[in-house]
This record gives structure tokens, C-alpha cells and sequence, in this order.
């Protein structure tokens, strides 16, 4: 036999042996070769100890109030003119990271007295997110457990607006716009010191309106369907429950209509003689007169 041919049976017989012992080395439990790239990414690491809440509630505020970066400190404009402040785009903030720590704080040392400002500016990062459905969970779960807390005027505040920002257009439910009418009328009768009250009362008139004009929307649907009775009782609403919402003479003008089609013709003068003598400037005014003169009924 050639020396070429023993050299190939030396090198074939080697490799039988390595193949048998690969296998066997396994079978018995020995970890396995891993890739190169893995021999990295998948080392375990090393837990960290949690810091202390006052440091772990600094950090998480560092993301939540924001910083300015080199690009935007650069850029002309970023301080508002008149109140100095930096402008919302000249900050760049980390909600997310944010939301973690101060997750991290509430889980972690649940009776520290930053424990219920961490829960309430979980509720901010996400209204700062515009998740309006979350934030105002979280306003409600901080109303709920901490009533007494010096926060409690601005969290009812706001929840208000989370509710406000969700209400539809008039013509729609108006649940959202309820409960937010809500929570600015308790933001305005409990904390009227608040600076929060003074906020709420634009927001809680604007709720007014809108409440009002969509029982306006319905009222004028039922009297065009000629369900007169409905739209009566619709139109009677709003004097009663939004007289300040600026449709009263509109409401009280209607809901006479609304009589007068029914031959109910004391309540219709009742209202017409409203119209004209409580809106005497109004748009309605005339209309009631000629019609106060229609029924014999001197203005």
C-alpha cells in the first residue's frame, strides 16, 4: 500500500473519532459552541441595584421636564418673546424613559414620599403623549388614593381637560364634554384659590356652549320631523340648565314655535312675551311681536 493511500486512512479515521465524540460530548450535557457574535450579546448582565427614590425621581424629572440640544440651542427664537421661556420645540423630551423610572420608583419604594408625585407625572407624560384615555385613568387612580394631597387642584384640573379633549362635535354624544364640565366645576367650587380655577372657567363656559348647542341641534331635528312635543321639551332645556350659554333667546323663540304648531297657545305667549321682554336686542325680538300680535296679545 502507498504511503499516499495510509495517509488518507490516518486522516479519515481521525475524522470518525471527532465525529463520534462531538455528539457524545453533548449527550452528556456540555453547553454548546455558539456563533462568534453571539459569544457577546449574550452574556448575562449584571443587575444593578436601584438607586434611592430621591435619585431615581431627579432622573426621571431630567426626562420629563426636558433638555435643550446643541442643534436647537443654536437655532434664533427659541425664548418666547414676552415671557422668556424656552418654546416647546427648543426641548427635547423623553417621555417614554421617563414613564419607566418613574414606574420604577412607584414599584420599588411604594410608601416613599415621592411615590404619589411619581404616579401623578406617569399621568402627565402620557397627556404630555396625548394618550387622553390613560392620562385620565391616571388622574382618577390619584384623585382616588391621594384626595388630600397639595397636587389635587391641578390633577382635577387636568382631568378635566383630558375629558375635553376627547368630546366630539356638537352634533354628537357629548359624554366627554359632561364629564369634563365636571371637572372644571369642581376644580372651580373646591379650589377656587387655585391658580386652576381661573384656567377651568374659559374651558367650563366653552363646555356650556357646546352642551347647549347640541340641544339646540336636537331640539330644531324633532321640530322639522314635526314631533313638536320633543322639540319643546328639548328647547326648554337649555334656559333652565345653560342660560349663560348665550342660546336662551334662540331656545325660548323655538320652544313658543313649538306651542304655537301644538295650538298650545298660553304657553307659546308665555314665551314669546319672554323673548321680548327679557331680549328685546335680539335677532328673535320682531318675530315674537308680530306673532304676540297675531294671537291678540299686546307686547
Amino acid at each position: 500500500m502507498s504511503a499516499g493511500w495510509l495517509r488518507t486512512l490516518r486522516v479519515g479515521a481521525w475524522l470518525l473519532v471527532f465525529g463520534l465524540l462531538v455528539p457524545a460530548q453533548r449527550a452528556q450535557g456540555q453547553e454548546q459552541r455558539r456563533p462568534f457574535y453571539q459569544l457577546f450579546s449574550q452574556k448575562k448582565k449584571k443587575e444593578k441595584p436601584v438607586p434611592p427614590p430621591e435619585q431615581l425621581f431627579d432622573k426621571a424629572m431630567s426626562y420629563y421636564q426636558g433638555r435643550e440640544t446643541w442643534f436647537r440651542r443654536a437655532l434664533p427664537f427659541r425664548h418666547h418673546r414676552r415671557t422668556g421661556e424656552l418654546r416647546s420645540w427648543a426641548v427635547r423630551h423623553n417621555y417614554p424613559k421617563a414613564i419607566k423610572l418613574f414606574q420604577d420608583l412607584v414599584t420599588h419604594y411604594p410608601y416613599s414620599r415621592y411615590t404619589p408625585l411619581a404616579e401623578l407625572r406617569i399621568a402627565d407624560c402620557k397627556f404630555a403623549m396625548e394618550d387622553w384615555e390613560e392620562a385620565a385613568v391616571g388622574y382618577e387612580d390619584f384623585i382616588k388614593f391621594h384626595p388630600v394631597h397639595p397636587e389635587i387642584a391641578y390633577a382635577t384640573f387636568r382631568l378635566g381637560q383630558c375629558h375635553y379633549h376627547q368630546r366630539l362635535k356638537y352634533p354628537r354624544d357629548q359624554t366627554e364634554t359632561i364629564a369634563a364640565l365636571t371637572q372644571f366645576q369642581i376644580a372651580q367650587t373646591r379650589y377656587p384659590a387655585s391658580p386652576y380655577a381661573a384656567e377651568a372657567a374659559p374651558l367650563a363656559q366653552d363646555c356650556l356652549k357646546r352642551l347647549a348647542r347640541h340641544e339646540m341641534y336636537v331640539g330644531d331635528f324633532y321640530f322639522h320631523q314635526k314631533q313638536y312635543w320633543a322639540s319643546a321639551m328639548r328647547y326648554a332645556v337649555i334656559p333652565e340648565s345653560y342660560p349663560e350659554a348665550g342660546f336662551t333667546d334662540q331656545a325660548l323663540f323655538q320652544e313658543a314655535r313649538s306651542y304655537d304648531r301644538l295650538q298650545r297657545s298660553p304657553e307659546a305667549v308665555e314665551r314669546y312675551q319672554r323673548v321680548v321682554d327679557q331680549f328685546p336686542q335680539s335677532h328673535y325680538a320682531p318675530g315674537a311681536r308680530s306673532r304676540l300680535q297675531a294671537l291678540q296679545v299686546s307686547p
